[in-house]
């Protein structure tokens, strides 16, 4: 099943669409709710976020500075959900990549359709797949390598091997595997002795 993070500061907008909205019809898990950018930032990496449906307006970090902060560091495909109209919101969040603007309110239907468009596998989406799976042998081959180095870690591999941001390479191991590269190396040496 898919993951999701809901960010909305409003109460009752998060808990409407978190409770009322059928998420296994559209194949996701029971969202994770989070009341502004700067908490779902902080739980990216727990939660991997297939899509993320944000709110603009939040206090802390609003839901374009959480998109921007999170560029490089997510596959997540962002949903910008809000009550405003304006254009400069719509420029920007479409500059950041974002995947979808809908205005609120927002009834199942128009989500629904919203949803499928944004999860719709386009073909450099599926060559991007095979190149996460790539990457994630390479680091499975490392450490295969590696593993009785004590100084072995995510970030020597990434800074001498990989050539890519430790944070991210984490995220895509975790979700390609299932668990933590530092579990995967403890399995590895504990197998090994």
């Amino acid at each position: 099943m898919y993951q999701i993070m809901l960010v909305e500061d409003e109460a009752l907008v998060r808990e409407s669409m978190a409770q009322n909205t059928n998420w296994e019809k559209f194949g996701f898990a029971p969202p994770h709710v989070f009341e502004n950018g700067r908490q779902a930032a902080d739980h990216l990496e727990t939660v991997l976020p297939d899509v993320v449906i944000t709110d603009v307006v939040m206090p802390g970090k609003n839901g374009l500075e959480m998109i921007a902060d999170l560029q490089g560091k997510t596959q997540a495909k962002f949903i910008i959900l809000s009550g405003y109209q304006d254009f400069d919101y719509v420029r920007e969040a479409l500059r950041l990549g974002a995947a979808d603007y809908v205005l609120k309110p927002v009834q199942a239907p128009e989500l629904k359709r919203t949803l499928e468009r944004v999860l719709e596998v386009q073909p450099q989406e599926e060559d991007d797949n095979r190149r996460y799976g790539e990457i994630v042998a390479r680091v499975l081959s490392l450490v295969a390598e590696e593993f009785s180095d004590p100084e072995l870690s995510l970030k020597s591999l990434c800074a001498n091997f990989l050539f890519m941001n430790e944070t991210y390479v984490s995220r895509l191991f975790q979700k390609r595997t299932g668990q933590k590269f530092s579990s995967y190396v403890t399995a590895c040496r504990i197998q090994a002795a």
